[in-house]
């Protein structure tokens, strides 16, 4: 099985990067690092909850009909019983 996630983003404004710079550490950052370091499926369900927190009502309907059939197929709880 493949491990290699491929991001595409188009930038805001046109032209080259000069340079790097790595993002300076914030509660957020590092409470994510520990989270994912106790639970590797951590960081996909912070994502996951971002983009619905963060995401338009289509995209909450699309997530949560995703998960719900998810839990369905496991035989767990369902995203209307969270």
């Amino acid at each position: 099985s493949s491990r290699r996630v491929t991001l595409v983003m188009k930038k805001v404004d046109a032209g080259n990067w000069t340079d790097l710079e790595a993002a300076k550490p914030n509660k957020s950052n590092m409470s994510s690092s520990k989270t994912m370091a106790d639970d590797p499926s951590a960081g996909i369900m912070d994502m996951m909850k971002k983009m619905y927190d963060e995401g338009d009502a289509d995209t909450k309907r699309l997530i949560a009909k995703s998960w719900s059939e998810a839990q369905e197929k496991k035989g767990g709880d369902t995203f209307d019983d969270l």
